[in-house]
């Protein structure tokens, strides 16, 4: 099953090429992560604990869902003046 990205913040206000990135690069992410068997202590670490990444100048914290395979983007924060 393929992890879903989910934008739990507006996004509204993030340039469509920011977006269109931020997801394109999440599903790649998710690609990988079905390559790690689940009893790899990598889920251990991903629990609970959000993850940055940075597109354009635009920061986006997302958290990993296991469970429901998703990718839930979580905070957008635009590049800093």
């Amino acid at each position: 099953m393929r992890f879903s990205v989910v934008f739990q913040v507006p996004v509204e206000s993030v340039p469509a090429e920011v977006a269109q990135a931020l997801r394109e690069t999440l599903i790649d992410i998710g690609e990988v992560m079905q390559t790690v068997p689940r009893a790899s202590a990598f889920w251990l670490s991903m629990s609970g604990s959000p993850l940055q990444i940075e597109i354009l100048g635009w920061r986006f914290r997302y958290r990993v869902e296991p469970d429901q395979q998703e990718l839930r983007v979580v905070e957008a924060h635009p590049p800093a003046s």
